[in-house]
């Protein structure tokens, strides 16, 4: 998981926008699971352009991406009067033509899903913006701190990005999905402004790897599925049938750690009283679930069925963690 956050710095007169604490808690939370960047007080549309592209490729090697847009926001209705624009709006940003000398958000938004390399998770703590649709986008959702509506600050920062922070920190202790992660955060706003302030969720593409990325602290990542295959098999505890046929099924259709976590432990149920009449059942049933040049997170929901049905087969299971 690698989380970027990227703080606007504000237009003169405009309401100030806390200390930034906020993000910073955010920043040490997601160090606990995985990595970070941050870019503060970008003030130009043209530092926002830099900033916004450094903050993109730092996450090449991600399982996912988690960025935060905390600033001002517009909407800006369109001139035809049918919907609106949303718009960043920076220090040197005209009151008088937002949408010409802010950023437009829908524009950068579609760009990030297009080219992210791994599922996106866009957070925007900002006033009114609303990410109605996305094009091109995958694989991701988008948080919004309040569609429509002013959202709240404190001397921190966002609420939002406050309560990201405080729920990141609380669901990796306990090992949570993702999901959970940004239902608690949305509750916790809700709950601190007394319903005032409502961040919807909205899904980009397949949302559905928000129920297969585990966040958890001192989750290091998982060994590659080959590779700890074949040190199984060398050591005598896979047998050589089992390991084959399990390496065809699976090789190179895993796209997320989590995924291989899953699958390593599925191959250990083998290892220690699995049937054979399991074992031809696992070989099936993943076949199934990972065709050829299939990609995508059904894979792991599946797997995950999959893996509940083993647990009625394996009392060795019941006494271990799962991932």
């Amino acid at each position: 998981m690698h989380v970027a956050a990227l703080s606007l710095a504000s237009p003169p007169g405009w309401h100030p926008l806390g200390d930034g604490s906020a993000i910073t808690e955010l920043l040490r939370a997601a160090k606990a699971v995985g990595s970070t960047t941050a870019r503060f007080d970008v003030a130009t549309r043209k530092d926002f352009e830099a900033a916004w592209s450094d903050l993109v490729d730092s996450a090449s090697d991600a399982e996912v991406f988690i960025v935060l847009v905390f600033g001002h926001g517009r909407q800006v209705r369109r001139p035809s009067g049918s919907g609106h624009d949303n718009v960043l709006v920076l220090a040197d940003t005209q009151a008088e033509d937002l949408l010409g000398t802010g950023v437009d958000l829908d524009r950068v938004a579609a760009a990030l899903f297009r080219i992210s390399p791994c599922p996106v998770v866009l957070v925007v703590d900002a006033c009114e913006v609303d990410l109605q649709a996305v094009a091109g986008g995958s694989s991701g959702v988008a948080l919004m701190a309040s569609p429509g509506r002013l959202a709240d600050v404190t001397d921190g920062g966002g609420v939002l990005t406050a309560s990201l922070a405080e729920s990141l920190t609380q669901c990796a202790r306990r090992g949570s999905t993702l999901r959970e992660v940004l239902r608690q955060a949305q509750d916790t706003v809700l709950s601190e402004t007394r319903r005032r302030q409502e961040p919807l969720l909205r899904t980009i593409g397949d949302g559905g790897f928000l129920d297969a990325v585990q966040v958890q602290v001192g989750r290091g990542p998982s060994p590659g599925l080959p590779e700890t295959l074949a040190a199984l098999s060398v050591s005598g505890r896979l047998g050589a049938p089992a390991a084959k046929a399990l390496l065809e099924a699976l090789r190179d259709r895993t796209d997320t750690e989590a995924e291989r976590a899953r699958l390593v432990l599925l191959a250990e149920v083998l290892l220690t009283g699995g049937t054979a009449e399991i074992a031809d059942r696992l070989e099936r049933d993943l076949r199934r679930l990972a065709p050829p040049n299939r990609k995508d997170f059904a894979v792991a929901r599946g797997l995950h069925a999959l893996l509940t049905t083993l647990v009625r087969h394996s009392t060795w299971l019941l006494e271990r963690d799962l991932p």
